[in-house]
């Protein structure tokens, strides 16, 4: 779908590369550009994966790209860039601020030469302000955004999602806005600068409890009982059952009395999921814990409530929904091996996205690119020899 569109990747670690992978998935030809020394992700990997030494974060969030490893430093280095920039639509960038202006790639040094480039630049709290030059990472954005302050039972600590979900979703919003900024650009001939940060896209997770917060100037206590919102009504969260847990979550007074008794739940009125939180989640609590989670199951099923098991890894992976959805991409590659990973979470014309192109190994297209430049087979040896330049032999 994005056939023709061209992408630059001055992208590492997660938001940068999975915002790059998005658009590369749908078809644009995404060159990913690194250091001799590779992008954080090939050296780091949650839990310490690799396969046969292959990073299994590299090949979750670089596959169905292009690798070209150059020195940026040195002016042989910047104007393999400056060859690529005329036939290039999208430039993604997610360096500190001032990387790209030092070597003459920000966006106020291009957009008049190049008028129709979409450039993107992926940050912690934005291009600019008070936070601008302070690190940026997913959980300080969970910290920051009120997102740890909005979630869990009173008596615990705040709670922080033990996943970079806010990098994840930032990576999307920029995407989204290259794709917009590129429809216009097709439109009107016009380029746009795209900003996505991660204080941002973790605010923007949390539309309806800010809604809420900012027209009642307050949200409600934490509740002990599994409640696990301060603005929803009760129940909503995860409650203890005779030998596990369950997810039970937005059920009208009349379906609690139906699936608890009108003994436990007859002094209920409809509008006391809001007025009486404390009591219906403290009710709900309790009956919960009189049965198994199988029990509950079969129970709230049979009235059909909104509840679900409690998930782990193994069962998401062998899930009939998950694996309807193919969202389990297996793929060969020449080092790894075979590699299982997450595929792309869309569908286009009912068919799940391919993976065509395995991850590539740093530098793996570099003389090609080079040779596709006009780069004499010479030059391009003489780069590679000073080290300006880097090719995957194998």
């Amino acid at each position: 779908m994005l056939e023709g569109i061209r992408v630059l990747s001055f992208t590492h670690f997660l938001q940068g590369p999975v915002a790059a992978q998005m658009l590369a998935d749908m078809g644009a030809e995404v060159i990913k550009i690194e250091a001799p020394k590779g992008a954080y992700e090939r050296s780091f990997s949650p839990m310490n994966s690799f396969y046969n030494g292959v990073s299994v974060m590299h090949l979750s969030v670089n596959r169905n790209q292009r690798s070209i490893a150059l020195d940026l430093r040195s002016p042989e280095g910047r104007a393999v860039i400056e060859k690529l920039l005329p036939d290039t639509d999208v430039i993604i960038q997610n360096f500190r601020p001032g990387v790209m202006e030092k070597y003459g790639f920000g966006y106020e040094q291009l957009k008049e030469r190049y008028p129709g480039l979409v450039y993107c630049n992926i940050s912690g709290y934005g291009p600019d302000g008070p936070y601008k030059n302070l690190p940026g990472q997913d959980l300080l954005a969970q910290a920051k955004s009120g997102l740890c302050y909005s979630s869990g039972v009173a008596g615990q600590p705040p709670v922080a999602l033990g996943t970079a979900v806010i990098d994840t979703h930032g990576a999307v919003l920029a995407a989204f806005g290259i794709v917009a900024a590129l429809v216009d650009k097709i439109r009107t001939g016009k380029g746009h600068q795209v900003d996505s940060c991660l204080l941002n896209a973790a605010m923007h997770l949390q539309i309806e409890p800010f809604g809420a917060f900012l027209y009642h100037h307050h949200v409600y206590d934490k509740l002990p009982s599994g409640c696990v919102t301060r603005v929803y009504d009760a129940p909503y969260g995860i409650y203890k059952t005779l030998d596990d847990y369950i997810l039970l979550s937005k059920t009208p007074v009349p379906k609690l009395k139906e699936v608890f008794g009108e003994e436990a739940f007859g002094e209920f009125k409809d509008e006391d999921v809001f007025e009486r939180r404390p009591e219906v989640d403290a009710a709900v609590a309790r009956e919960i814990a009189k049965k198994t989670t199988a029990e509950w199951l079969e129970i709230f099923a049979a009235h059909d409530c909104w509840f679900s098991k409690i998930n782990t890894y193994d069962d998401v992976v062998n899930d009939p929904q998950v694996i309807h959805n193919g969202m389990i991409a297996q793929f060969e590659h020449p080092r790894g091996g075979t590699v299982r990973t997450l595929g792309n979470p869309l569908k286009i014309d009912n068919a799940p996205i391919p993976v065509r192109k395995a991850a590539p190994e740093l530098g793996e297209d570099t003389v090609e690119v080079l040779r596709e430049l006009g780069y004499a087979e010479d030059a391009i040896q003489d780069l590679l020899d000073h080290k300006l330049a880097v090719q995957y032999h194998g």
